[in-house]
């Protein structure tokens, strides 16, 4: 498979959305693979980034 740009919208800590350039039904397995291997890291990632940034500061 080829590199291609993920957009992932994180909406809370269990509910996001992706899409991604070139994505079809012929290519879903692919797709469907790298998703699970990048989508949680990411997830924590922008959960983590989005508490620190709701923090308040002193």
């Amino acid at each position: 498979m080829t590199p291609v740009t993920f957009e992932i919208y994180v909406e809370t800590a269990s509910a996001f959305d992706v899409s991604a350039d070139g994505y079809t039904e012929a290519n879903k397995e692919g797709y469907a693979a790298a998703f699970d291997a990048v989508l949680p890291q990411a997830v924590r990632s922008a959960n983590a980034l989005r508490a620190q940034a709701q923090r308040p500061t002193r």
